[in-house]
């Protein structure tokens, strides 16, 4: 359940940046609120949600609206206000339903933050007797429980018990769970080095293409995390193999784009920014991209603009997107990024020296051609990783400040506007 603020706030944009005309009642208000978010009007939109509230108490949009309210009076340093929206969702929803699991999730990250351990523990008590019968949410619960635990400094005993869970679990989701938390630990130790070697020797035990797949990924945004370009590189060659083979095989489009996406992401997390400009500008341009992704994928490539320092690029990247999405705020942000570049404040290129070594090696990249399904469902293979680009440096470097790669690979952004 970590991360869970920055993946409801993704969720809350996703859901406003898709919204469509409005209807009469609680959708119509419920839009309102989001145009009012969206334009970062957060007292009008907090109105307009206890508003909400007020008129239709019992319809799902105050769900929406509860969550909209906690989101920002957290950010406004109000913690008790938020947990109180918060405790509004988890009396109508249970832990069975995605509403209360996001809202149990965010409750603990406030307790975390406020290093609030014993109400966070009380919490966990209180829903692992109530849910003692359901081995799906108790094991949920189990997993926040030693999560808390890293938090509160408690990281062995917590690693210990994340990797009893590993072992024993047969679900590739829940394996992939474990591990981000396992990873977790270790930046609240703060060894990446340690972080990456962990999941380099549990690469060399995994049998399956989808555990492999998840764990070279981990491994090269730990190396990277450390500062290690050689080490990042040879893992970020080794993920876009697996990924490589993983979309080849891929009969759904929207599958192909949504792996792609992901490595993009990596590739952007790491450094790679002229790999991940190309993937994630093919993701874009691809007509059966997922319509929930695009907040995320939009954002990414943005930032990915601007770190290479082509602002005007960036620019009109956004002007493309609210051309495609004209009901979203894309179009007003162009016109402030404008304004921003006019006044000098754009100059955001990205010299840390991960991203300076990419620079000066060939580019690692994904052939476009994996994204398209043939008459057969089949895909074409990978291109060749040796592009043509200036021959590899290898200066000494020093360790590249960055957020973590748990946080960037979960919340979804590296940076942001």
């Amino acid at each position: 359940m970590r991360q869970t603020t920055v993946l409801l706030m993704i969720a809350l944009m996703g859901m406003l940046f898709l919204s469509g005309c409005a209807s009469k009642g609680p959708e119509e208000r419920l839009q309102k609120v989001g145009k009012l978010f969206q334009q970062r009007d957060y007292l009008g939109a907090r109105l307009e949600a206890k508003e909400l509230i007020l008129k239709y108490p019992d319809s799902e949009q105050a769900i929406t609206a509860h969550f909209v309210l906690a989101q920002i009076y957290n950010a406004d340093g109000q913690p008790d206000e938020a947990l109180a929206e918060l405790s509004q969702i988890l009396a109508r929803k249970s832990q069975k339903e995605q509403e209360g699991i996001q809202a149990l999730g965010f409750t603990l990250d406030i307790l975390k933050r406020a290093k609030r351990y014993d109400e966070a523990y009380k919490i966990i008590d209180k829903y692992q007797k109530e849910y003692a019968d359901d081995r799906l949410t108790s094991l949920q619960l189990s997993v926040a429980r030693a999560d808390v635990m890293s938090e509160a400094g408690e990281t062995t005993p917590a690693r210990t018990m994340l990797e009893g869970f590993l072992r024993e679990s047969t679900s590739p989701a829940e394996r992939r769970q474990f591990r981000s938390l396992i990873g977790s630990t270790f930046i609240r130790e703060e060894d990446m080095e340690a972080a990456a070697r962990y999941f380099e020797q549990l690469y060399q035990s995994a049998s399956d293409e989808e555990d492999k797949r998840d764990i070279a990924l981990r491994t090269a945004w730990y190396w990277s995390a450390a500062g290690n370009y050689e080490k990042t590189r040879e893992w970020t060659e080794k993920v876009t193999n697996h990924f490589a083979k993983a979309i080849a095989e891929e009969l759904d489009a929207k599958e192909k784009a949504a792996l792609a996406q992901v490595l993009g992401h990596l590739y952007a997390q790491v450094g790679n920014l002229e790999g991940a400009r190309r993937i994630l500008e093919a993701v874009f341009n691809a007509p059966f991209t997922d319509q929930e992704q695009m907040p995320r994928l939009i954002n990414d490539l943005v930032v990915t603009f601007l770190r290479m320092g082509k602002v005007d690029d960036a620019i009109a990247f956004v002007r493309k997107a609210a051309s495609r999405f004209p009901q979203s705020p894309l179009a007003q942000q162009a016109v402030q990024m404008e304004s921003m570049k006019a006044q000098g404040k754009l100059d955001t290129v990205d010299t840390s020296p991960l991203v300076m070594r990419f620079a000066a090696d060939p580019v690692i990249t994904l052939d476009e051609k994996l994204l398209q399904v043939a008459d057969d469902g089949t895909s074409e293979g990978m291109k060749d990783k040796s592009e043509t680009t200036a021959p590899a440096t290898r200066e000494a470097q020093t360790k590249e400040e960055s957020s973590s790669p748990e946080q960037a690979a979960e919340a979804g952004t590296t940076r942001s506007l």
